[in-house]
């Protein structure tokens, strides 16, 4: 399981290393923009274009047709999300927050700190983050 380190856990694990070549280098670049990056609520849960949670499919839709277009568009917004196992967690019909069942964390959707904050939970990472950063 890959999950969310810190920059400076990686700054330090390249400098026991001694590895600083180039490719090492640039893959470190790429960890920390990711850490600096504000975290969006498309990183937690699938979102439609629109920025809002979209859910998957009912496969029970009579027509056929838009139930396949349903869920490739909730497929596109799946594969955009960074950390698995989140779903919206719904009080008072507002979206106050995300939350992981496994982790029992509820993180704000008022993302007021980067990325890089989120280290210390251990978030598991989707391909799509993996394939982000290079780990």
């Amino acid at each position: 399981m890959k999950t969310l380190t810190s920059i400076s856990e990686h700054s330090d694990y390249l400098e026991k290393k001694y590895i600083f070549d180039n490719e090492k280098w640039h893959l470190h670049r790429k960890r920390v923009l990711f850490g600096k990056r504000q975290p969006q609520l498309s990183d937690f849960v699938p979102c439609g274009e629109d920025g809002l949670p979209i859910e998957k499919p009912s496969e029970h839709l009579e027509n056929r047709s838009l139930y396949y277009q349903e869920l490739e568009a909730y497929q596109k917004a799946l594969d955009k999300v960074l950390f698995k196992g989140f779903e919206i967690c719904r009080r008072n019909e507002r979206m106050d927050c995300v939350y992981n069942k496994e982790l029992d964390l509820h993180i704000s959707t008022k993302f007021d700190k980067t990325l890089e904050y989120l280290t210390p939970y251990n978030l598991e990472l989707t391909d799509n983050a993996i394939k982000i950063i290079g780990v």
